[in-house]
């Protein structure tokens, strides 16, 4: 299984656009995403408030941030 973390904050349509790019990827692959708020976390705002969303492989914790594309994300996930 692909395990993945999500940072994200609400009302971010750039964050809509990437989660809705996750569910396409999911349909075809053993995968799994946690969420992260970073509304909830001053630290957190401060490494990603300007670049999310962002993606992180939890098994090697590389990173993609918007803008990305589907196949970008496809790659960077399966790679």
């Amino acid at each position: 299984m692909i395990a993945l973390k999500f940072y994200t904050t609400s009302h971010c349509h750039l964050c809509e656009r990437a989660e809705a790019l996750l569910h396409r990827i999911a349909k075809e692959y053993d995968m799994q995403w946690n969420k992260l708020d970073i509304a909830n976390d001053e630290s957190m705002i401060e490494q990603y408030g300007t670049i999310i969303p962002v993606i992180q492989r939890t098994d090697n914790n590389t990173e993609i941030k918007w803008p990305f594309t589907y196949d970008e994300l496809l790659t960077f996930i399966c790679s």
